[in-house]
């Protein structure tokens, strides 16, 4: 029997410090986005969203967002159709625009997560729904109306 080393097919590890904690990943059109933080300040780490360019992650990034109190666990892409991200902080749901030219987010709105944290999220192929969950067990689908 052959077992595949998979350090063999993934090349050799490349990395460099962020400087903070990361709590998710994801891939955006050209972009790399990544969240993390300390939670809150408390440990003199801003929280925030970092953009870097795939072609030059190791470089500083395009952009910050420091998100101050809002420690984002959780990351999704819209796609690039719509340039949207969903990003779930336990607390509140934020969904984010992404410009696509040079990688700055702006916050397009969010919505308190009562009476429980939705801890994930996910948009649909078309980036018109997105669709919630957390610790109420239960799945809820959102209508993303854009001309509103």
């Amino acid at each position: 029997s052959k077992q595949t080393n998979l350090s063999i097919l993934m090349g050799k590890r490349k990395g460099k410090a962020l400087g903070f904690p990361i709590f998710s990943i994801i891939s955006h059109g050209d972009f790399i986005i990544v969240s993390g933080g300390g939670g809150s300040g408390a440990y003199g780490i801003a929280n925030k969203l970092a953009v870097y360019a795939k072609n030059t992650l190791l470089d500083k990034p395009v952009f910050e967002l420091d998100t101050k109190k809002d420690l984002i666990e959780n990351l999704m892409s819209s796609g690039t159709k719509t340039n949207l991200l969903s990003c779930n902080t336990g607390r509140f749901c934020l969904l984010y625009t992404l410009n696509p030219q040079n990688g700055q987010i702006d916050e397009a709105t969010r919505f308190p997560t009562d009476p429980d944290n939705q801890n994930t999220s996910v948009f649909n192929l078309e980036g018109t729904l997105l669709a919630t969950g957390g610790e109420d067990s239960i799945i809820t689908l959102w209508n993303l109306n854009y001309e509103n």
